[in-house]
């Protein structure tokens, strides 16, 4: 049986819809509550290790020869020095929360495969920052700090401000954790397809050169013994990201 359609009214305006709420305004949103988070993660990390500052000040000043004396040069330094001492050792500690808030914030823009790649790479990248670290304060900081306080020892007596050692030990040691992140830098350029392991392979002179230069420019030191080993550390990297590299099948 048909069916009847009754005209349509003529005076019957159609009702807008009500505006939708762009995504870059939730992709603000959804920046400010990680960032938050952040923040008071490295806000109770930093508290916590501000009560261990005067352990970790005695941990840093034990890289350096015996006979140095520590002196403040302004009321305050010492203070000063223990905050912001806590405050980068609390970034560190906060570092996998960071990372874990960065990676869900950038995970819905990347493809499946990337997406189960980005979470191991960033457990690789923690890691490798703390090796970074505890490299530079084994292996390097105490063999640079013998020799540039030792020269010309005969000729002046090593007095400290307690500020610029804590500046000049937590400078060196962040540098050398994040030149451990070669292998993750390299790794995110081959997804984009501007390196591969062939071309890494084939550069392998110049990554000598390399090596040695940024040893040099971290190592603020003409200790050759310090920049060998960082270099001898760079290369041993280098060597790391082309075996993820051709892992991943690039």
């Amino acid at each position: 049986m048909p069916t009847l359609s009754l005209p349509e009214d003529p005076t019957q305006t159609e009702v807008p819809s009500p505006p939708v709420a762009m995504p870059f305004l939730s992709h603000l949103e959804e920046l400010r509550t990680r960032l938050i988070w952040c923040a008071i993660a490295v806000g109770v990390t930093s508290t916590l290790t501000f009560f261990y500052a005067p352990v970790l000040i005695r941990i840093l000043q034990h890289s350096a020869p015996k006979a140095v004396d520590y002196i403040q040069l302004y009321p305050g330094e010492e203070f000063l020095s223990s905050f912001k001492l806590s405050l980068l050792t609390g970034l560190g500690l906060a570092l996998p929360v960071v990372l874990y808030h960065i990676a869900r914030f950038t995970t819905p823009g990347l493809s499946p495969k990337e997406k189960r790649l980005i979470f191991p790479l960033l457990a690789v990248s923690t890691v490798l920052f703390a090796a970074g670290v505890v490299f530079g304060y084994y292996a390097v900081l105490p063999f640079m700090l013998d020799f540039l306080l030792g020269y010309g020892q005969e000729i002046a007596r090593n007095q400290l401000s307690i500020a610029k050692y804590l500046d000049f030990c937590m400078g060196f040691l962040l540098a050398s954790g994040l030149v451990f992140q070669l292998p993750v830098l390299l790794l995110f350029l081959s997804f984009f397809k501007l390196i591969t392991s062939q071309k890494l392979i084939s550069q392998w002179k110049w990554a000598i050169v390399g090596s040695f230069i940024v040893g040099a420019v971290i190592t603020p030191s003409a200790d050759p013994f310090s920049q060998t080993f960082m270099a001898i550390a760079l290369l041993g990297l280098y060597g790391i990201s082309i075996l993820l590299i051709k892992a991943c099948g690039r």
